[in-house]
């Protein structure tokens, strides 16, 4: 008994103390958390690592957005865009060590640039998916991958503050007239020319892309785009436009633009109408002649003398009938076989062209035997065009006359703007008006003939420059100016035409890509009134004209100048309007280009014979101005001063130093001679 009892005091004594034993009593509750431990550290691990990756995404973007204001381009187009995201590209790879590729979305990596033109802010946007360091289900995205970016309200986004600097619009006004195709070493050329232009690496080139060609160089010198504005403005008899419209026949379309305020009644007249319209001249000259007709505009073309009640004979059957046979004419010897629609049945069957059964083609029926068109706007036998037609014909024959009758004594120029036509002084108050428009209209793509339009002199440098027109086109018969034309017109390109205010590169690249054929007439202030509202609305405080020229206007052209120039003193209003507008300076330079000026200096001429070489752009450039930090203003008016505005050039080269020094001295900013 006494052994038993000792043995079971022995294993109670074991129980109850292997129960009262604390040691190691922590391990339990340990083991118990230890999983969730391991998570908070991984968690930790992987947040921290997700900060630290943020904060480089932030301080890389910053860094590129930086360098995309260095560049301001203002992410204008998708070439800057490309570059923009290309500079932001390669600092985030250096500070983050990560190859990305800015123009793929098949990444995990992403970039953008936004520009905010009304904040001038540039704003980087980043982001990429980041792999976690310690891989777990248990710590969802953590431990996985996550999306890191940088909060574009406190990182990667810049403001670019503008400091006041000086800004200048620069307008070259280009003379695309015909003898500018004269090459430049020919100083005996002075009309429309097609000698080819020479293929050595030394080559002698027309005149006018020795100019262009200088232009380009200098906008490539000068090309700050937060300093410099430049327009390109080309002229002939008008100044030619692009209206990013297509031809009838698909090719590219253009207009024509007259910047001068017509008097009445010839400001009334529907020009986008007329431009494609025969007014059968002829007949009404043959008329006048015979004295049936003393005044163009009071004649009864309809039966009644216009503004009266004065009957007279009804031409109403024979004007309708001769603009309905031109209209069909163009369909017949243009679009038809350009579409190879060589026949009447073929017009009409194509649904150009719709036979009039009832008419036999006679005068007196109003109508030829086939109209068409009939479905387009300016179709002139319409119910309202009718209308137009009745009201404005005689304004047209009248306007016509004091265009193309030399022996009217009219001093004319071939252009609907005339001694006779223009309003001066309302031509001079619209050019700074807030609502400023020019006439304008759709210029038509056909041969040197008055059969389709009644403007088939201006704004023909286009023309020439796609072969539409061209030396030796007087000598053609009619057919074979057709058959030259038609099928030119589904592949017409614009060019040359206006270029508003923009940046160098723009221009340059213009430049760079187009090889323009001049042609036409010279009608200089077609060109130079075209700039004035150009630099006008410009937002340059300093203002630069640089007429480029080889020769003197065409005779009636020649008088506008000198009403302009001298009698209206065009540019002495225009440095009070632009003084009146907080303007600092504005300098009007001429250029005359031709080989005969080699060695030729202004400074040895007196102001006489400065005047027969320059006529009344003497009196313009002594208009030029400056005005001094204190507010002073000096003039050119003084002495010789005008003599710095005034410039002979012989080539290409001189153009260049020419254009180099006036922006020089014009600007303060200089270039190292090369």
């Amino acid at each position: 008994m006494k052994k038993t009892k000792k043995i079971f005091n022995q294993q109670k004594k074991f129980i109850f103390g292997f129960f009262n034993d604390n040691a190691g009593s922590i391990i339990i509750p340990f083991a118990i958390m230890l999983p969730t431990i391991a998570l908070c550290f991984a968690f930790s691990i992987n947040t921290s690592k997700t900060l630290r990756d943020k904060i480089a995404v932030s301080e890389a973007t910053n860094e590129a957005s930086l360098a995309v204001l260095a560049l301001n381009n203002k992410n204008e187009g998708l070439k800057a865009n490309l570059e923009n995201k290309a500079i932001a590209q390669s600092y985030i790879n250096y500070y983050l060590k990560n190859e990305i590729n800015a123009n793929s979305y098949d990444t995990d990596s992403m970039l953008d640039v936004i520009y905010d033109k009304e904040k001038k802010e540039y704003y980087i946007s980043y982001n990429r998916k980041v792999d976690a360091l310690i891989k777990s289900d248990s710590l969802g995205k953590l431990g996985s991958s996550i999306d890191v970016n940088n909060d574009q309200k406190g990182y990667g986004n810049t403001r670019r503050q503008e400091i006041n600097l000086n800004k200048y619009d620069i307008a070259f006004i280009a003379d695309f007239s015909g003898s500018s195709t004269c090459l430049e070493s020919d100083g005996n050329c002075n009309k429309y020319s097609e000698i080819m232009e020479g293929t050595s690496s030394i080559k002698p080139k027309i005149r006018i892309n020795a100019a262009m060609s200088a232009i380009k160089k200098i906008v490539d010198v000068y090309s700050q785009p937060e300093e410099y504005s430049y327009a390109l403005i080309p002229y002939d008899i008008g100044v030619p436009i692009a209206n990013n419209g297509k031809n009838i026949l698909g090719g590219q379309s253009y207009s024509c633009s007259v910047p001068y305020k017509l008097k009445n009644p010839f400001d009334t007249i529907d020009f986008e109408f007329w431009a494609n319209k025969n007014i059968f001249f002829r007949e009404w000259k043959k008329l006048k002649d015979a004295g049936k007709i003393t005044n163009y505009l009071n004649y009864t073309y309809f039966g009644v003398q216009m503004g009266t009640g004065f009957f007279g004979i009804d031409h109403s059957s024979f004007i309708f009938y001769y603009l309905d046979y031109y209209n069909y004419k163009y369909y017949s010897k243009i679009v038809g076989p350009a579409k190879n629609y060589f026949n009447d049945y073929q017009l009409q069957t194509a649904g150009y062209c719709k036979k009039n059964y009832q008419t036999p083609g006679s005068t007196a029926f109003a109508k030829y035997r086939y109209s068409c068109g009939i479905d387009q706007k300016d179709y002139p036998l319409s119910d309202s065009n009718r209308r137009k037609v009745e009201k404005q014909y005689a304004y047209m024959v009248q306007l016509y006359d004091y265009m193309y009758s030399d022996d009217s004594g009219y001093n004319n120029h071939l252009s609907l703007a005339n001694n006779n036509t223009i309003d001066f002084d309302g031509t001079i108050n619209n050019l700074f008006a807030h609502n400023y428009k020019p006439i304008t209209f759709t210029r038509p793509i056909v041969p040197a003939t008055s059969d389709f339009t009644p403007f088939q002199a201006m704004c023909s440098s286009p023309l020439y420059n796609n072969g539409v027109m061209f030396a030796g086109q007087s000598k053609l018969h009619e057919s074979e100016l057709f058959d030259s034309t038609y099928w030119k017109v589904p592949l017409f390109k614009n060019g040359p035409y206006l270029v508003d205010l923009t940046s160098a590169s723009e221009i340059s690249d213009i430049l760079g890509k187009a090889s323009w054929k001049p042609g036409g007439g010279t009608d200089t202030m077609s060109g130079f009134l075209t700039s004035i509202p150009i630099l006008y609305k410009g937002k340059g405080d300093n203002k630069i004209f640089i007429v480029l020229s080889d020769g003197k206007d065409d005779s009636g052209a020649e008088k506008l100048t000198e009403t302009f120039l001298n009698k209206k003193d065009l540019c002495l209003t225009t440095r009070r309007v632009f003084l009146n507008n907080q303007v600092k300076s504005t300098s009007f330079h001429y250029i005359k280009l031709s080989p005969i000026y080699a060695g030729k200096s202004i400074d040895s001429l007196s102001e006489d014979e400065a005047k027969q070489e320059f006529g009344p752009w003497v009196n313009c450039v002594k208009s030029s101005y400056k005005t001094s930090n204190s507010g002073l203003v000096t003039t050119a008016s003084g002495g010789d001063d005008y003599k710095k505005y005034l410039h002979f050039a012989s080539d290409e080269l001189e153009v260049f130093e020419i254009t180099r020094e006036i922006i020089e001295a014009e600007t303060g900013n200089f270039i190292l001679r090369k």
